[in-house]
C-alpha cells in the first residue's frame, strides 16, 4: 500500500515536540517533496493561470478567452495564502462570470484578489513622503542605538519585531 500525504505543517518538527506520532512519521517520510509557496515562484502565476483557464473552461464547457495583462499583473502582486487552489478558485470564479468568448477582465476577479493587488500598486507621494520619513527616523535611531537593534526600537517606541518587519517594509 502506498500513501501520498500533503500538509503544510513542519511533521518532522512536530513528531519531534510529540504532536505528531513519531512511528507514523516514519512510515510517511519515504520520500519528502518541499513545495515552495506560490508568492515565492510568481513568475509561474501567468502559465498557471493560462493553463487554469483553459482546463476549467473546457470543464465547465464553457468558452472563454485568455486572462488580460492586467488581470495577469494583479494576480502577479497577490500573495496567494492558498497557493494554487486559490490561485484555482480565482480563475475558477472568473470563468463563471466571464461571457462566453469573452477574455477574463480584472472586473472577475474577488474584491479580496482586487484590494490586495491595489496595496501592491506604486505608491503614490503621500505614501513615498511617508515611507522616506520612517526610513530616515529608523536609520538615525540605530545610529544613536551603534546598530543596536533593541535599543533603537526602545526608542522609537516599537517592539523589536516590529523594528524588523518596518526594516524589511522598508527593504532597508
Amino acid at each position: 500500500m502506498r500513501v501520498i500525504a500533503c500538509t503544510n505543517r513542519d511533521l518532522a518538527a512536530d513528531a519531534r515536540s510529540g504532536r505528531f506520532r513519531e512511528d507514523l512519521y516514519y512510515r510517511l517520510a519515504v520520500v519528502e517533496l518541499t513545495v515552495p509557496p506560490l508568492r515565492e515562484h510568481r513568475e509561474d502565476i501567468p502559465a498557471l493561470a493560462h493553463h487554469l483557464t483553459r482546463r476549467l473552461a473546457a470543464q465547465l464547457k464553457k468558452p472563454v478567452g485568455e486572462p488580460t495583462e492586467d488581470v495577469l499583473a494583479l494576480l502577479g502582486r497577490y500573495a496567494f495564502p492558498g497557493n494554487v487552489r486559490e490561485l484555482a478558485n480565482e480563475i475558477e470564479r472568473a470563468v463563471l462570470l466571464a461571457e462566453p468568448g469573452a477574455p477574463l477582465t480584472e472586473d472577475l476577479l474577488s474584491e479580496r484578489v482586487q484590494e490586495a493587488a491595489a496595496d501592491g500598486a506604486p505608491a503614490g507621494l503621500l505614501q513615498s513622503r511617508t515611507e522616506a520619513f520612517e526610513r530616515e527616523q529608523v536609520e538615525e535611531a540605530l545610529a544613536r542605538a551603534s546598530g543596536v537593534k533593541t535599543r533603537a526600537a526602545e526608542e522609537l517606541g516599537i517592539t523589536y519585531r516590529g523594528l524588523l518587519k518596518k526594516m524589511r517594509r522598508l527593504g532597508m
